[in-house]
């Protein structure tokens, strides 16, 4: 599976300036520059350990369908199974917001849109499934399978919906980083661990 990760919206920043120099205690400008740039490295680090995008984004995910099975699908059977509730495709990036299209991709790089009855997007299992009707195409003529879909925690007026524990989690990597005046750390804290540990999602290939 092949990923491409579009930010919708610009240098949205999960715990901004003002609320890590309050957690850091520095109140003087000198360092602004190197604070953010931790604030970024941080959220970074803690989206890696959570598996999950924290900032709005579009998610472009092209699928290679002959190879029915492997690592970045569910265990496809088939199309047009539907008592198979393996049978669909795993949304990598969460939190999902909405998925916006489904296309099947020739060799020339032709897409052809499949239809919204054909498909449905289960919040449980976090996949696509497909409908009882199933969905018919040749796999060799159109190989690929390309999902568009928006991902990531709502961001609006510069608030974002992040959990807070999240957001703690993150003030603590940052908290770390300006101790060690260095992004580069090997380990999390034991606190921020323990605050991850019920967000963190499978782990998909992509």
């Amino acid at each position: 599976m092949k990923l491409k990760l579009t930010p919708t919206v610009e240098d949205a920043l999960v715990v901004t300036l003002a609320e890590a120099k309050a957690y850091i205690r520095v109140e003087s400008e000198l360092e602004d520059d190197l604070i953010t740039e931790f604030i970024k490295a941080a959220t970074s680090r803690v989206e890696s350990e959570c598996f999950r995008l924290l900032t709005p984004h579009t998610v472009t995910a092209l699928y290679s369908t002959p190879r029915l099975t492997g690592d970045d699908l569910f265990v496809l059977t088939s199309y047009n199974d539907p008592d198979n509730i393996h049978a669909g495709i795993a949304l990598s990036k969460i939190p999902v917001g909405e998925v916006t299209s489904i296309s099947t991709i020739d060799l020339a790089g032709t897409d052809v849109e499949l239809e919204d009855a054909d498909w449905y997007y289960n919040e449980v299992l976090g996949s696509i499934q497909w409908t009882t009707n199933g969905v018919y195409y040749n796999t060799v003529d159109y190989p690929y399978l390309e999902v568009i879909y928006t991902a990531g925690y709502d961001y609006e007026e510069s608030v974002s919906s992040v959990p807070t524990d999240i957001k703690t989690a993150i003030k603590i990597v940052i908290a770390d980083m300006y101790e060690c005046r260095s992004s580069d750390i090997i380990y999390l804290a034991t606190r921020a661990s323990t605050l991850l540990a019920k967000y963190r999602a499978p782990q998909y290939a992509g």
